[in-house]
C-alpha cells in the first residue's frame, strides 16, 4: 500500500507567514530545505532565501540559513565609469558564526587607496555590528536592507556609495546561548561590617568619662601648690 502525502503548515517567523509543503510524516520535514524568491515582498530586490525546516517548537519552523542577492540584480546597476568592491569574510555573532559578502559600487573612479579604506572600514563595521546581535536578528535587518542603509551612512565619509549591497549571507554555525549564573555574596559579612560601625559610638562615649575624672585631680594638684606657695610665704 503506497502511504499518502499530507499538507504540513510550517511558520516563517523571519516573513511572518505559513507555507504548505507535503510529506508522510511529521518526523520527514526534519532538515528538509525549502527554497524562497523573495523579489516580490521586497518590491523589485531581487533577493533568494533558503529556510531549514526544526521540529523542536510545536509547529514546525523554518530557520533562516542563506540570503543570496541574485546575479543579474548586480548586474543592472553596475557602469563603466564606476568602481567595485568585494569582500568575504566570517563575523562571529552572540549565538554563532555568519559568512558576509558585501558588494559596494562607487558613483565614479576612484584609486585604489580608497577602495581598501572602503573595503577595510566596511569589514571592521559589520564585525561588531554582529558581534552584538544574534543571527536571526542580522538576517532580518539584511532582509529589511537597515544594515545596507547604515554600512552606506558609514562610509559615505570616505567616499559617495551608489550601490551597498550584502551579496550573500549564510549561517555557518548556531549555538544556544548558555547564561553563566553567579554565586551570591554571603549576607552575614555585610552584618559584621555594620556592628563593627556601631562599636565606634561606645568608644567615643568612654573619652569624655576620661576627661571629667582627671578634671579634679587637676584641681586637687592645684590647690596643693597654693598650699605650698602659702607655707612658703609665712616662712
Amino acid at each position: 500500500m503506497a502511504i499518502r502525502k499530507k499538507f504540513f503548515e510550517i511558520e516563517i517567523p523571519l516573513l511572518s507567514k505559513t507555507l504548505k509543503i507535503l510529506s508522510t510524516t511529521k518526523e520527514n520535514l526534519k532538515g528538509q530545505t525549502i527554497k524562497l524568491d523573495l523579489t516580490r515582498a521586497l518590491k523589485g530586490r531581487s533577493l533568494e532565501g533558503t529556510f531549514k525546516v526544526r521540529i523542536d517548537t510545536e509547529k514546525p519552523e523554518g530557520e533562516v540559513t542563506k540570503l543570496i542577492l541574485m546575479p543579474y540584480y548586480i548586474r543592472r546597476s553596475i557602469r563603466k565609469s564606476t568602481d567595485n568592491i568585494e569582500d568575504s569574510f566570517l563575523a562571529n555573532t552572540q549565538d554563532g558564526n555568519i559568512l558576509l559578502k558585501p558588494f559596494l559600487i562607487t558613483r565614479k573612479r576612484v584609486s585604489r587607496k580608497v577602495k581598501t579604506g572602503l573595503r577595510n572600514n566596511s569589514q571592521k563595521y559589520l564585525k561588531e555590528y554582529c558581534g552584538d546581535k544574534k543571527t536571526d536578528e542580522i538576517m532580518g535587518d539584511i532582509l529589511t536592507g537597515k544594515l545596507q542603509k547604515t554600512l552606506s551612512l558609514k562610509l559615505k565619509k570616505i567616499y559617495p556609495l551608489g550601490f551597498c549591497e550584502i551579496r550573500q549571507a549564510i549561517v555557518k554555525e548556531k549555538t544556544q546561548i548558555r547564561k553563566e549564573i553567579k554565586p551570591k555574596e554571603d549576607k552575614p559579612e555585610k552584618e559584621e561590617k555594620i556592628d563593627s560601625k556601631e562599636d565606634k559610638p561606645e568608644k567615643e562615649e568612654k573619652k569624655p568619662k576620661k576627661e571629667k575624672e582627671d578634671k579634679p585631680e587637676k584641681e586637687e594638684k592645684k590647690e596643693v601648690k597654693k598650699k605650698t606657695t602659702k607655707k612658703e610665704e609665712k616662712k
